[in-house]
């Protein structure tokens, strides 16, 4: 998939899973070019960086996955 970040830069990315929650669509994905995983909302065809309580929710859920 191809992502936009708030700059206009397009690159493209793994999704590794989606969720959505309160009728908000949240990606994890991974960085081909460096392998690391990141996560964001995804809002207005962009992704945007998550607020605090946002990322304890995402990260409460990989946890779990991680067992």
């Amino acid at each position: 998939m191809i992502l936009r970040n708030n700059k206009g830069l397009e690159r493209s990315f793994e999704i590794l899973f989606e969720i959505e929650n309160n009728k908000r669509k949240y990606i994890i994905y991974r960085d081909p070019l460096t392998n690391n995983v990141y996560g964001g909302r995804y809002e207005e065809d962009k992704l945007k960086v998550l607020n605090e309580n946002e990322f304890e929710f995402i990260n409460n859920i990989v946890e779990k996955f991680n067992g």
